[in-house]
């Protein structure tokens, strides 16, 4: 009898930590800070052709805009932006020039660090500054062009 108590709970308490997920992204979804993506879109990279936008004007609208409730930490070079999380993971917009007139960057997740269920930690703050960046650009031109790229992966393994 307490061999089934103990399974009953289990499955109640799975099932809780799956409804208030669901409920915290349905939640996200609709105010907007969040999109559904493919389950491994943290492993491609977005390169986006935009219009009469230059880095210059990406840097200010990158210090211009709250980044605290993704706890991110922003590092600006000369040519990209650095955001790191406290969630486990990187990620970086890259300056990749002007292309026909056109100017191009590029934004993808560096460096993430995954849970033993092979999901990164933070994945939905990753998809809220994802879609943040992806905002930003179609702000100032709504015919921005963006491509997928497969990110080339390096993996590290633990011995111990």
């Amino acid at each position: 009898m307490s061999t089934f108590l103990i399974i009953v709970i289990c499955v109640a308490l799975f099932a809780a930590a799956f409804y208030f997920g669901k409920q915290r992204e349905d939640r996200l979804i609709s105010e907007g800070k969040i999109i559904k993506r493919d389950a491994d879109f943290y492993k491609y990279a977005e390169v986006f052709t935009v219009n009469g936008l230059n880095f210059g004007d990406i840097l200010s609208e990158v210090g211009n805009t709250d980044y605290s409730e993704m706890k991110v930490a922003i590092h600006k070079f000369a040519s990209e932006i650095v955001f790191k999380s406290n969630d486990s993971w990187n990620a970086t917009l890259s300056n990749l020039g002007e292309n026909d007139g056109k100017n191009r960057f590029r934004f993808e997740f560096s460096a993430w660090t995954e849970s033993k269920y092979g999901v990164p930690y933070g994945i939905q703050t990753m998809n809220m500054m994802e879609t943040r960046i992806e905002k930003m650009f179609l702000k100032h031109d709504e015919s921005t062009m963006v491509e997928k790229e497969e990110i080339k992966l390096k993996t590290k393994h633990k011995f111990f």
